[in-house]
């Protein structure tokens, strides 16, 4: 929580079937429990698809993840939502 907090990143790197995505789903759901942060999961792999245009996947990715989280994700958009930060990223609030 501490590198969360202090807005620092981290990298979960393990083999297939580990429980890498299991244990990112906990700890969104930790997170938005607690009131301070909204938490929202993201696959890049819905991007994979397109290796060689990367402005595609990018949009692909946005509009993911905007469908998954009910946001409205744009390129170029950092934004608060409510009391909530919303960590670094392509997003604003609908």
């Amino acid at each position: 929580m501490r590198l969360i907090d202090s807005n620092g990143y981290f990298v979960v790197h393990a083999p297939r079937q580990t429980g890498k995505t299991t244990a990112m789903a906990a700890l969104a759901r930790e997170l938005t429990a607690s009131g301070k942060y909204i938490a929202v999961l993201v696959s890049m792999e819905v991007g994979a698809g397109f290796p060689d245009d990367l402005e595609r996947a990018e949009l692909t990715i946005l509009s993911d993840w905007g469908s998954q989280s009910g946001l409205n994700c744009r390129r170029g958009f950092i934004h608060r939502y409510g009391n909530h930060r919303m960590l670094p990223g392509n997003v604003s609030a609908t």
